[in-house]
């Protein structure tokens, strides 16, 4: 197997076209030049408290020949790097792996999760792979998806095989790849896509983007993403509600339907989410400034609500029991609530 190093460079310029301006290189988008912190520590694209998403590890490509093959978001099994300096492994002892897919992360459930670059200020080692995005790396013990005790069957996920050093992404299961080369867009059967966000601040741009492929073929949802795929994740400042509503209303020629709920337990908000699900289907779910989708809500005999979740900061696509971190803002001194944007079906009329 080749050495993760070796993927890495190899791969340079084939992300170098797809993902960057014709002036910019890999060593742009891996953050390798230096950028002022921001003011701001931010989860996804929104978020205003320490509670943020995903951590970065950039990579000093080496040389390579012009024949050395290009690294493939559609190959099954993606490489990593598993082997880090002392001083990085003490300083960071939940990252796992690194790869170009992003990071390995060992969360305090116990379960290993596919987390964002990110690509501010960094704490830099030894190694290339070992440069950790100082926001990040405050948030290493959080949860984006939900913790595994809520997790009732998973539909598509990152899965890390230590043995094989490798990282691939699997629906119920089944390791499959992208369906393009270039980026990374999952099928997960029945209409729905999974896009990762790519970098720490790009939640927002990945559920739009999902949002919008909802329904569609691989072709369309290639079509679709042709020119904007470069920009998720690349997103520094994150965008405001208004900012992506816009986009979105824009790019599919339909009003959208919000709402919000200040008390995110409050059974009417639920109730009247449920049936915003059922008329107008998924929805841009933010809660603690960070974004997913929200598939479905379904509520047991005894009362329990089942969700179905696409969160992009993790890739993971999962059915959960609803429990209070869902929607509520883990820092006290901030205001909860949880916000819900929806494309307005083109045959209903808004009833909210």
């Amino acid at each position: 197997m080749k050495k993760i190093s070796d993927v890495f460079a190899a791969s340079r310029h084939a992300v170098k076209r797809a993902l960057n301006p014709p002036e910019q290189g890999i060593r742009h988008r891996l953050g390798l030049k230096n950028r002022p912190q921001s003011p701001v520590n931010v989860s996804g694209d929104q978020r205003t408290s320490n509670h943020g998403p995903a951590p970065q590890i950039a990579v000093v490509p080496q040389k390579q020949s012009t024949s050395a093959p290009k690294f493939k978001y559609a190959q099954k099994a993606v490489p990593v790097e598993t082997e880090f300096s002392s001083k990085f492994s003490e300083a960071y002892p939940q990252v796992r792996a690194v790869s170009e897919l992003g990071l390995m992360v060992e969360g305090p459930d116990g379960k290993i999760r596919r987390f964002p670059f990110d690509f501010g200020t960094k704490f830099e080692y030894g190694s290339p792979f070992e440069q950790m995005g100082r926001s990040i790396a405050r948030q290493l013990g959080y949860i984006y998806d939900a913790d595994r005790k809520h997790v009732i069957e998973t539909l598509g996920e990152y899965r890390f095989d230590a043995a094989a050093k490798t990282v691939s992404f699997e629906v119920k299961g089944q390791a499959t790849g992208s369906i393009t080369d270039d980026a990374a867009i999952y099928d997960l059967g029945s209409g729905k896509w999974m896009l990762p966000q790519r970098e720490f601040r790009g939640c927002t741009q990945a559920c739009e983007e999902m949002l919008l492929a909802e329904g569609k073929t691989a072709e369309e949802v290639l079509q679709q993403t042709a020119k904007k795929m470069e920009l998720i994740g690349k997103q520094e400042d994150g965008r405001s509600e208004d900012e992506y509503v816009k986009s979105l209303e824009s790019r599919s020629s339909r009003k959208t339907v919000r709402f919000h709920a200040i008390d995110p337990a409050d059974p009417k908000c639920l109730d009247k989410l449920m049936e915003a699900l059922e008329i107008h289907g998924p929805c841009i779910f933010s809660s603690d400034g960070h974004a997913r989708i929200l598939d479905r809500m379904e509520k047991t005999a005894d009362g329990q609500l089942i969700l179905d979740v696409r969160d992009p900061f993790s890739g993971s696509a999962l059915r959960i029991a609803m429990h209070d971190e869902f929607a509520r803002e883990p820092n006290p001194l901030t205001a909860r609530r949880w916000d819900a944007v929806f494309l307005q079906r083109r045959e209903t009329s808004d009833p909210h």
